[in-house]
């Protein structure tokens, strides 16, 4: 793998763990009814560092385990272990 590919890998990854940061505050929100402010609200609850901690710290982890990764087929392994294959919109 390139470090061009690796690289690309990386931002997938953390593009993903955002938007499992952004679903977290969205259900958050929803579950509270607090409708008119939700921008304001899912903002703020992606910011806190509480709720969050566990999933960084799953991504943490698989951000350094790629880094680390000695072969290609090594790094798509931990992807595919990583990321989910099913219920995902497509």
């Amino acid at each position: 793998m390139t470090a061009d590919e690796k690289k690309w890998m990386l931002s997938v990854l953390r593009h993903y763990e955002s938007l499992m940061l952004e679903n977290f505050a969205l259900q958050a929100v929803l579950m509270t009814h607090q409708v008119p402010a939700w921008k304001q609200d899912v903002e703020r609850l992606v910011q806190e560092t509480t709720e969050d901690a566990p999933i960084r710290a799953k991504f943490r982890r698989t951000y350094e385990s790629l880094e680390r990764a000695p072969e290609d087929a090594d790094t798509l392994q931990l992807l595919r272990r990583f990321l989910p294959t099913s219920g995902l919109v497509h």
